[in-house]
């Protein structure tokens, strides 16, 4: 038979913070015992999920009819427990099964909803998460909202929205990030309640939160935390429930700069985050751009496309990501070309400053934004610097096989593409020597075949 002091012991075996006592005396206590009740709370067994969705008045009445019958020792052998917890079972179902409708929706005739999940998130309450209690709590709340999801959805967001803050205060650790995903991205056919402005609310209000932990003075790990939320949310746009409404608050004017503010920073962290989300929403307008045949013609921001002469849709220069990202390209193309931080002797005894992952993730968002086949960008990018920033770094990097492969993408565009503004930008800069140094890299193997003919026939025109 389940008592509820010894449920709550359970949960606090997985959510206690351990002493120094604790540390140095008691070794079950700080690792075997917290690892063997998480398994146990979070397994797939009904009887255990259905103990956390018991109502305050449930668990009151359920005590007073066992209270003549409770077992002395309930640990003495496992199949006691096991049969205890049918006798408990069998009680409560003598009261009537609930429906499937009944069990998602949340008790209103109780101040407390659900004492034992109320107590289970206690464990966000701490300070600082002790990452391995983390992963033990996502494993609990993870099951629970895989086989209750309606039910988990209403407790958070009608009943514990605050959880949903608190959540956010702890993304630096991963576990309870792509928890906080799942609650953000879930699915229109998870919802029992059609009241979408409570849920839609809470979730702009939280990834707002989200936004701002991209800040450079926070953590590495808060900060890739919070950049994979935000792309999170982006990459499930096409089964989110209500995702029009819940990204348009990250996609309005005032994010976007606030992305770009944080960018000019020029924190190498901070950077790549914010380089990496900037990717993730060119690729959402894109994508939605090509497929808007398949797609709601109501989006708010579809006033932003419009077709052009080649049947490709071009972004337009009033979006505001469009508008921020030419604003600031000279700025990106100065960031690319300085070189800052600590030398260090690569392979080959050579001292370099290493070329950097954000460096990287803001050629690949360029990359990206040239598919948006907007003329400005196109130009900006020709006037900006941009392909003799990209061809000094091909040959001053001359060993970074991931350097060279993004270069590799922007001549296969130039060459490839329509833009007259890059071709002629890099005709110009394709000197003899750097084509040369192109095809007869240790790394010309990356390249496909089709670019170094074109290359090939570059340089003999040029000779």
């Amino acid at each position: 038979m389940l008592i509820e002091a010894n449920f709550k012991q359970l949960i606090d075996h997985v959510i206690g913070e351990p002493t120094t006592d604790d540390l140095e005396f008691n070794h079950k206590k700080c690792f075997k015992f917290p690892y063997v009740c998480a398994e146990v709370l979070g397994a797939d067994y009904q009887l255990i999920v259905a103990e956390f969705f018991k109502t305050s008045l449930e668990i009151k009445e359920h005590a007073e009819r066992n209270k003549k019958n409770l077992i002395e020792d309930i640990t003495k052998s496992n199949e006691v427990f096991i049969e205890g917890m049918e006798e408990t079972h069998s009680q409560t179902s003598e009261d009537g099964h609930k429906s499937e409708d009944e069990e998602n929706k949340i008790p209103s005739n109780h101040p407390e909803k659900f004492e034992y999940l109320d107590y289970l998130f206690r464990f966000l309450d701490n300070h600082q998460l002790n990452f391995t209690a983390a992963g033990y709590f996502a494993k609990i709340v993870n099951n629970l909202f895989a086989k209750k999801p309606s039910i988990f959805l209403a407790y958070i967001y009608e009943v514990r929205p605050d959880l949903l803050e608190k959540m956010v205060d702890q993304i630096s650790s991963k576990s309870i990030a792509e928890f906080l995903a799942k609650l953000l991205t879930f699915e229109s056919s998870l919802l029992t309640n059609n009241d979408d402005e409570i849920y839609n609310a809470h979730r702009i209000k939280t990834l707002n939160l989200i936004i701002q932990k991209v800040d450079p003075k926070n953590e590495i790990e808060t900060i890739n935390n919070a950049a994979y939320l935000v792309c999170e949310t982006f990459g499930k746009y096409n089964t989110m429930h209500c995702e029009k409404e819940v990204l348009g608050s990250l996609l309005d004017e005032q994010t976007i700069n606030y992305f770009f503010s944080i960018l000019q920073a020029k924190n190498s962290t901070s950077s790549c985050a914010i380089a990496l989300i900037l990717g993730n929403i060119f690729a959402y307008y894109i994508l939605i751009n090509s497929s808007r045949s398949h797609y709601d013609q109501d989006f708010d921001q579809s006033e932003y496309y419009t077709q052009n002469t080649q049947q490709s849709n071009e972004l337009k220069d009033d979006l505001p990501l469009v508008k921020a990202l030419i604003e600031n390209i000279p700025n990106i193309i100065s960031y690319l070309a300085e070189s800052q931080g600590s030398s260090i002797t690569n392979q080959y005894g050579a001292n370099i400053v290493p070329f950097g992952a954000a460096k990287l993730k803001l050629i690949e968002l360029l990359i990206i934004a040239l598919k948006a086949n907007n003329k400005k960008i196109e130009a900006k990018l020709a006037n900006s610097g941009f392909i003799e920033t990209l061809l000094e770094l091909f040959l001053r990097f001359e060993f970074n096989n991931m350097l060279h492969n993004q270069v590799e993408k922007v001549v296969s565009f130039v060459i490839e593409g329509n833009s007259e503004d890059l071709r002629t930008s890099l005709l110009r800069r394709l000197t003899f020597s750097v084509l040369s140094s192109m095809l007869q890299t240790n790394l010309n193997t990356l390249w496909e075949e089709s670019i170094k003919e074109r290359l090939e026939r570059v340089i003999w025109d040029k000779s």
